[in-house]
């Protein structure tokens, strides 16, 4: 990793959004934001948005579910200080009940383990207070696999 690259939540920000509006649409309507970043855990918020909601009216489970998944790796970029790819090798999502139509969701997760091969995640999503979550998960990565090339984003370059 280049020495001069420091990740906290202003690098995710850049990241996530050099990353996320780059390439779709419906990346950039997702709207991912990093609230909060340690090497503990990382918070992102994802608005409510009605192009990318079930028939309920609620945030649809795949796209919550995509925020899981990079909340994750942005968490593991942050524990390690390294920009390496990864591959989700399991991603266990518990409804603990139901997401409420109109709102969005913010996911908090924390990285419990990792090596140089592997990684381990575990988190909550929730609409209002951590208290209160709507989704518990887990989630397992396998490191430094074939993947994009994170420094050619010019936010991190």
């Amino acid at each position: 990793m280049n020495a001069d690259v420091k990740i906290d939540v202003e690098a995710l920000k850049n990241m996530m959004s050099s990353q996320f509006t780059d390439f779709n649409q419906m990346s950039k309507d997702m709207g991912f934001d990093p609230i909060d970043a340690s090497e503990e855990k990382v918070v992102v918020q994802m608005p409510f948005n009605p192009k990318l909601a079930d028939a309920r009216g609620a945030l649809h489970g795949g796209v919550i579910t995509t925020l899981l998944d990079t909340a994750s790796g942005m968490c593991i970029f942050l524990k390690t200080q390294t920009l390496a790819p990864m591959a989700t090798l399991d991603l266990r999502v518990d409804y603990f009940k139901p997401v409420v139509p109109g709102r969005g969701i913010i996911s908090e997760v924390s990285c419990c383990y990792n090596s140089d091969k592997f990684a381990n995640v575990k988190g909550i999503a929730y609409h209002d207070s951590e208290d209160d979550p709507v989704i518990g998960f887990t989630g397992a990565f396998m490191m430094n696999t074939s993947g994009p090339e994170f420094f050619r984003f010019p936010s991190l370059s």
